[in-house]
């Protein structure tokens, strides 16, 4: 029993290192995102969106309004009845008022228009935003095996040079004396040339990378490295399965729009109603200076009052056939557009799981050709090295130089296979992160 909790808890300490480490890649995937282009507009583009929805959802309930009114007023009253009067009246009026207003049924429709976008735009931006990530991803692990295969493939054609650098100092001595054909000089001369050219098209592609993600590329490399080690192989029937969760999703969302559309025509040919519920506040004090038949009197008063209020307006267009029928055209063409746009973010989701799933068999096959292959060589390499140490002859004229271009061959299938495995496990890489995703 000790022993089966004592493996138990070592599993669980190995499980928990590997997650850390693939949480620790995926970080790692993020911040290199951040120089990506196309998804940070993508970024940009669904919160910008998102943003201004809220805005707009936040405004369409009840406005409230707060006010304050004051005003001090000084008049002159003169009045003639059995006597003459003459006021002096200063009075100080103060007013607080606390308002509710709505809108429902708008005859604009600019509400309806702009909510019915806004959901349309959000879910076709949330889409893109997820496929983003994942193709930045592929990019940027396109970008890491260019650059690999670029500081490879440098260092490979630079052995290859040395060697035909010293083919041509051996010919030059040959000519020299006349012992050697003109045409294999000029042959060997455009073969330098034309790998002279071929250094310079890769050392502009390493630079191009390397000024793009700096020191960056090595550590990435690092870190994919230790992932290649942590995992084998895709599990493409559970990647089918959180597409289908995806389409799912992107179905439900869609149904919740078709019937906020379907809604809207239930009050299409209602009037536009305005709705104000207010409670007031009011004091008001008053000095009176009266003149009365020469004689003089003061007298004060004061007013507080305290109400509700309410109002309602009903507003309907001059032009009611026309405002109606636009509005309906309105509707139909939503209901039109939310089609399309669904059968357009389906298609992308059925086409990034046949890209993912159909690159994936074609990077297993290719490892497992280019594997084979650097085996062969390999083995040829080993038994060209036993001949060679047995008996140098056995090779020919130039033994040394014809092993050293056998050892360049098996290099190159080397290279050719650990490319093919990085194409690979990019793959399984997506497959996993678009699993972790969904969860």
């Amino acid at each position: 029993m000790i022993k089966y909790k004592l493996v138990v808890f070592i599993l669980l300490i190995v499980a928990g290192c590997l997650l850390a480490d693939n949480v620790e890649f995926q970080q790692f995937i993020h911040e290199m995102l951040q120089q990506n282009s196309d998804y940070q507009q993508a970024v940009s583009r669904f919160y910008q969106e998102k943003a201004l929805s809220g805005i707009d959802n936040s405004v369409n309930w009840f406005d409230i309004n707060l006010s304050y009114q004051q005003y001090d007023n000084d008049y002159t009253r003169t009045q003639t009845l059995s006597h003459l009067e003459d006021s002096d009246v200063n009075e100080k009026d103060r007013r607080w008022r606390v308002e509710l207003e709505r809108q429902f049924f708008p005859k604009d429709f600019d509400n309806t228009a702009d909510d019915i976008n806004y959901k349309m735009n959000l879910m076709r931006y949330d889409q893109e935003l997820q496929l983003a990530y994942f193709y930045g991803c592929s990019d940027l692990f396109d970008d890491l095996t260019d650059w690999y295969e670029a500081a490879q493939k440098i260092d490979i054609l630079q052995k290859r040079l040395d060697i035909l650098y010293q083919q041509n100092e051996l010919l030059e001595e040959l000519d020299l004396e006349n012992l050697i054909d003109p045409e294999t000089m000029i042959a060997l001369l455009e073969e330098i040339e034309d790998r002279e050219d071929e250094m310079y098209d890769l050392k502009e592609v390493y630079n191009e990378h390397f000024n793009k993600y700096g020191n960056s590329l090595n550590a990435f490399f690092d870190q994919f490295q230790l992932y290649i080690q942590q995992h084998h192989a895709a599990d493409t029937l559970q990647f089918s399965q959180d597409i289908m969760l995806h389409l799912n999703k992107l179905n439900a969302e869609t149904r919740k729009i078709s019937h906020s559309i379907k809604w809207r025509y239930s009050y299409l040919f209602l009037p536009e109603v305005n709705l104000t519920l207010s409670y007031n506040w009011r004091k008001t004090k008053q000095n009176w200076d009266i003149t009365e038949n020469s004689g003089e009197n003061e007298m004060i008063g004061h007013q507080d009052e305290e109400y509700p209020e309410g109002k309602i307006e009903v507003s309907l267009p001059f032009n009611l056939i026309g405002n109606n029928s636009s509005k309906l055209s309105l509707l139909k063409s939503f209901e039109y557009e939310l089609d399309y746009r669904y059968r357009e973010l389906q298609q992308d989701w059925n086409l990034f799981r046949l890209e993912r799933i159909t690159f994936y068999q074609e990077a297993k096959l290719e490892l497992k050709r280019k594997t084979r292959l650097y085996d062969l060589y390999r083995r040829d390499l080993q038994l060209q090295q036993t001949k060679f140490e047995e008996e140098p002859t056995l090779l020919g004229d130039n033994p040394t130089l014809k092993l050293n271009k056998k050892a360049i061959q098996t290099d190159e299938a080397e290279l050719d296979m650990k490319l093919a495995e990085m194409k690979y496990y990019k793959e399984i890489f997506l497959m996993n992160c678009f699993e972790e995703e969904t969860k």
